[in-house]
């Protein structure tokens, strides 16, 4: 059994919220108010659960998740009326987990590669990865043994 499995990090999200949250705690520390720590505390797990996304393609399925295994979604093969490689951009999309006009629901942690899925329902889902061109190629290699 041959599996996709790609995994993508993005250093820049772990440094975008971990300098506030050591300047919230140091803030909350120094002046008392220690439910500012959980502020950093909230801070630094966000960083964290955001800041890495595996997709992986097999037989059954596209699956994707986040750092910690959560959130993470998947879409049987069966279920994929089209796929194509697309470009995001930070201005329109973004980054993160979240509905987008032009993409559907999009899931990306870094970077403007992309690869969008049309489900038989006519849902659109696009998964960020560095990988365009490998995920596209894993995708249609395994829907053409469906």
């Amino acid at each position: 059994m041959n599996v996709y499995r790609h995994q993508q990090t993005a250093q820049w999200i772990v440094l975008l919220l971990a300098v506030p949250a050591v300047a919230v705690a140091v803030a909350g520390f120094l002046s008392g108010l220690y439910g500012m720590l959980g502020v950093a505390v909230f801070l630094i797990l966000m960083a964290i659960a955001f800041s890495m996304m595996v997709t992986n393609v097999d037989e059954r399925a596209v699956s994707w998740w986040f750092t910690l295994g959560f959130p993470n979604w998947s879409v049987p093969l069966a279920d994929i009326a089209q796929v194509e490689v697309t470009t995001t951009t930070f201005w329109l999309e973004g980054y993160g987990l979240h509905y987008t006009i032009w993409h559907g629901w999009l899931w990306n942690v870094s970077g403007y590669g992309a690869v969008m899925l049309t489900t038989t329902a006519g849902n659109r889902i696009t998964i960020g990865t560095n990988d365009p061109q490998g995920l596209y190629e894993a995708i249609e290699r395994f829907r053409s043994r469906v």
